[in-house]
């Protein structure tokens, strides 16, 4: 489903793209606000000290998360910053967790200049940042580091303006999200590693020029 999700989003933004790119104003901000139409089951990765291979045990519940941007627009590129809220939900053996996440990763987006068209952007997006993250449940006592994770991805994406200001977005592509947790029990120390991926996200654009 993930992939098919994908691939559709793709096909939609590539075929806007022949009709061609709207003209941003230099210094142009964009705000995003939208959601992940399709994330993964989150994988939890365990990871013994002592070199032992890695394991994935435990069923897992994904609630959906919520994703903001804010873009400024210089010629025919755009940067900015995106954070939200994404949450994954664990029964370890026997332990019950959960992981809170919030990203904080940096956009840099090309915007090229096909056919000229009035409300139309279609775009090339990368992410890169961390995923800062807290656990709950029996093992959140047990962490001995604040969890967090390197995250990125990299998408195609396209907006329509309906008006001067409102539009509607959709990217798709593959962003990853990662949380590492430090975990010590007696006896025993791990890694918790979780894993959350979005394929395909939707929601609308403000701008204010």
């Amino acid at each position: 489903m993930a992939k098919k999700l994908m691939i559709l989003a793709i096909v939609l933004v590539m075929g806007a793209g022949a009709a061609g790119a709207i003209e941003y104003a230099p210094g142009t901000l964009v705000f995003n606000i939208g959601t992940g139409l399709n994330f993964s089951t989150p994988k939890l990765e365990v990871i013994v000290s002592g070199g032992s291979s890695p394991v994935t045990s435990g069923e897992s519940v994904y609630a959906p998360g919520g994703l903001v941007s804010l873009e400024w627009f210089k010629g025919r590129m755009s940067y900015g910053v995106e954070t939200g809220f994404l949450y994954a939900g664990y029964d370890f053996f026997g332990d019950t967790f959960s992981v809170m996440a919030i990203p904080v990763m940096f956009r840099f987006g090309w915007h090229p200049k096909f056919i000229k068209a009035k409300n139309l952007d279609v775009y090339l997006l990368g992410k890169v940042g961390i995923t800062i993250g807290s656990i709950g449940g029996n093992l959140g006592d047990l962490c001995d580091t604040s969890p967090w994770g390197i995250s990125g991805g990299g998408s195609i994406g396209a907006k329509y303006f309906f008006t001067q200001t409102i539009g509607l977005f959709l990217e798709g592509g593959f962003n990853a999200y990662r949380v590492n947790a430090q975990i010590t029990e007696p006896g025993i120390e791990y890694t918790l590693s979780t894993n959350i991926d979005n394929y395909v996200t939707l929601g609308v654009s403000i701008k204010t020029k």
